[in-house]
């Protein structure tokens, strides 16, 4: 994940918008949808730079709401 020039990796806001960024891009272009990727890609172009292929630091983004279905309250 890069953070764009300007923009603080180290500032909480901007770092966890442009993680979920990249988390929602890595799921969206892992099951083929390119145009959903290509639109979050253009969105997100003043936050964070997303690449094809990026390695994804941490759980996929499948896990994560896998995890928090079991742990949400029914």
């Amino acid at each position: 994940m890069a953070v764009l020039p300007g923009k603080s990796s180290s500032d909480p806001v901007d770092g966890n918008l442009a993680a979920t960024y990249t988390l929602i891009y890595s799921f969206l272009t892992k099951h083929s949808h390119t145009k959903a990727a290509e639109a979050l890609k253009k969105s997100a172009k003043d936050v964070v730079v997303l690449k094809d292929n990026m390695e994804v630091d941490g759980p996929s983004l499948d896990r994560i709401v896998k995890e928090w279905k079991t742990l949400a309250p029914k």
